[in-house]
C-alpha cells in the first residue's frame, strides 16, 4: 500500500503519481482522464478530484488538492480511476491518504 502523508489546512498543490502495472511496467495513459478518489470514514461518502495526465507514455498523472482537506484528519482508503476515451476503465488500488494535525 502506498501511503501518503499531507498537513491539515494545505492547500493548492499537485499530489503526482506514476501508475505501473503488476511488472512495474508504467500504464500509457493516452486518452486518458485519471480520478484520485477516497472514502470519508465519517459519512461513508466517497469523494474525487479529476487530475491530468503529466506525461502519458511514462504514465504520470497528477492532482491539484484545493480545499479538500481543511480541517479533517485521519486516514482515508484511496484509488486512482483511469477512464480511457474508448469506455475502458482500470483502478490502481491501495492507496492512503493520511491527514495529520498542523501545529497551529
Amino acid at each position: 500500500m502506498s501511503r501518503i502523508e499531507i498537513v491539515r489546512g494545505d492547500r493548492n498543490f499537485y499530489l503526482e503519481f506514476t501508475i505501473l502495472d503488476a511488472d512495474g511496467n508504467a500504464v500509457d495513459l493516452t486518452n486518458a482522464t485519471p480520478k484520485l478518489k477516497w472514502k470519508n470514514y465519517s459519512d461513508g461518502s466517497v469523494n474525487w478530484i479529476i487530475g491530468e495526465v503529466v506525461n502519458a507514455i511514462e504514465g504520470t498523472c497528477r492532482f491539484l488538492v484545493q480545499d479538500e482537506f481543511l480541517g479533517v484528519t485521519g486516514e482515508f482508503k484511496a484509488e486512482i480511476e483511469i477512464t480511457y476515451s474508448d469506455g475502458k476503465i482500470i483502478t490502481a488500488p491501495n492507496l492512503c491518504i493520511k491527514v495529520i494535525p498542523d501545529l497551529a
